[in-house]
Order: C-alpha cells, then structure tokens, then sequence
C-alpha cells in the first residue's frame, strides 16, 4: 500500500461511515482520475485529482507526518464542514491501490534532483582544492526549519462567502515562504498566549510571540486572537459536564458578524485578499468608496413609470456590516 493504514483509518474516521462506503464506490467504479502526485512516503505526499460524482470535482489532499495538512474539494459538503469528503478519501483510496505509477515517476525525479546535488559537490569540490580557501557551503535545502528572525513572519485570510446562507467567514494561513493553514484557532490563540515552540508541517517552527509577526500582519494577529479567544471558551462551556452537543463553533475559521465585517474591513482596506465564492477562487479587493450604481426613472410603453439600475444587480451582492 502506497499510503499508511494508519492514515487511511483516522481519513474515514474523520469521514464517517455513509461517506466510506460512497467512496469506496466510487473507486471501483474508477471515478478518478489523479492529476499531479508528490510522494515522499506513505506518511508524506500530496495529491490532486479530478473525481465524477454528479459532476467533476476537483480534489487536493496533503498528508504530512501523517496528518492531514491541508485538503480542499469544490463540492457542497467540504463547502459545508470544510472536512474530508467521499470524493478526497476516494482520491487516497484510489490512489493507495493504483498509484505505483506515480510513485515511481516521483522516485526517478528525486534521482535525477541527487544527480545533480552529487555534481554540485563534486564541482564546489574542486573550487576548493585549486583555490585553496574555504568557501561557505551551499545548503541545498536552504530554507531553515526553524524561523529565528522576528517580525518575518505572515498571516494571511482567506475569505469565503455562502451566497445561499448569505453567511462570510475567514480562515487563515501562517508562514514566511511556505504558508500553513492554521487548523485550529483556539489552539493557536492558547500558543500566542503560553509562548509556545511549535512546529507547521516541514518547513515552520518558532515561538509564538507578537514579535514574530510583520508589522503589516499584527493588525490581523489582533483580530484573530480576539475571535479564537471566543472560540476556545465557548467550545470549552459546549464540552462541560452540563453540556453534550459537542463544539459550538468552528474552530478552523471565524464567522463574520456585522462588526467583524467592519473590523475586517478596516483591517485589509487597500489590499487584496483571496475569495471564495460558488466554489470559485479569486482574488478580491477592499476599497472605501461607495459602489458605482445609479438609478434612474424610465417610462416604459405603458406610460408607466420604472426605476432602473445601470448594472445588472443580480451580479452585485451586498453584505453589511454595522457602519
């Protein structure tokens, strides 16, 4: 098996029982079809693919250390939960079973990225030997684990917005060159205020202090403490001894409320930010200024009078804050 039992078993755990047996279906009926695949082992890879369900979804799932590190499918029911879906566990079931091919294609990339490490050193070698001095080492892998300098550090919000709901909420990504989705906000907000060592993935580990942040991410660091501040109390009264409906809010992602839409608003005005809508992504940008609609008064064949838009409003949505 190209993927750990281990992770296979916490996927359909985490999927549950109805979307099990869906996705196990799907396999057999080969519904889909794998894209782009980067393995490392059965522990660590990241794959995408196309899955036909009632329609064609696009599935990407990154397993590191085994857990999931991040995973997106443009279906309603990630859209709803924003968890595994019978269409990313069958893209891992798939893939566990038939990926040999890909595997091996991955293998014979990383020989040839080896090749040419060994002839780098071999070359740096002989600059050396001729020259006879002492030239500062190359790391290949030159970005460091371990982010040491402070006010390097990034946030970045990824706003997603249910027209059907008319319901906005934001989630966000933490790093310096390579971003991680922040999973868990009450976790994060109990790391800033213990000034916790911990590590995202691969490529990320510090101490979670305000002085680790960029000057231009500390606004939103502020709003994000506030809210998963919320979250972590509200969830810790939902799991009392008095209370048994499990957690009583997200904890991936903050609702927007009026006041948290002007907040948000102030925050990244001027800016452009990623935007999820009808399972469409795109970049939007918060501007302060009133929108470019005028009305005017019509009569039409009937000598009756009609109010009419120079837009198609149809194509507008209108989300209010308090201000």
């Amino acid at each position: 098996m190209l993927v750990n039992q281990l992770v296979i078993d916490n996927l359909i755990f985490d999927a549950g029982e109805a979307r099990t047996q869906k996705a196990r279906r799907y396999v057999k009926q080969g519904r889909v079809e794998l894209l782009d695949v980067k393995y490392d082992d059965d522990m660590n890879f990241e794959i995408k693919s196309i899955v036909v369900g009632t329609e064609a979804y696009k599935t990407y799932i990154s397993i590191c250390n085994g857990e999931v590190e991040d995973i997106t499918c443009n279906c309603q029911d990630y859209y709803n939960h924003y968890g595994i879906c019978k269409h990313t566990l069958c893209t891992v079931l798939y893939f566990s079973k038939n990926g040999e091919i890909y595997k091996q294609k991955n293998n014979n990339e990383q020989r040839n990225k080896s090749n040419n490490i060994e002839k780098y050193r071999s070359f740096n070698n002989i600059v050396k030997t001729f020259y006879n001095e002492e030239i500062e080492q190359v790391n290949i892998n030159s970005e460091d684990n371990i982010l040491k300098s402070a006010g390097t550090l990034k946030l970045e919000p990824k706003i997603i917005y249910d027209k059907f709901i008319a319901d906005m909420k934001v989630e966000f990504k933490i790093g310096n060159k390579k971003m991680y989705k922040l999973k868990d906000l009450s976790d994060f907000y109990t790391r800033m205020l213990d000034k916790q060592f911990y590590k995202y993935g691969e490529k990320l580990e510090f101490i979670h202090s305000r002085e680790m942040f960029e000057e231009e991410s500390k606004p939103l660091l502020d709003f994000v403490l506030k809210y998963a501040e919320i979250i972590k109390y509200a969830n810790s009264s939902s799991n009392s001894n008095y209370r048994y409906y499990g957690k009583a809010l997200n904890e991936n992602s903050i609702i927007l409320g009026n006041s948290g839409i002007d907040e948000l608003f102030d925050i990244l005005k001027g800016k452009s930010v990623d935007f999820q809508k009808d399972y469409m992504n795109e970049k939007i940008e918060f501007i302060d200024e009133n929108p470019k609609i005028e009305f005017e008064l019509e009569k039409n064949k009937d000598e009756q009078y009609m109010i009419v838009p120079n837009t198609d409003l149809f194509n507008i949505t209108m989300i209010k804050g308090k201000n």
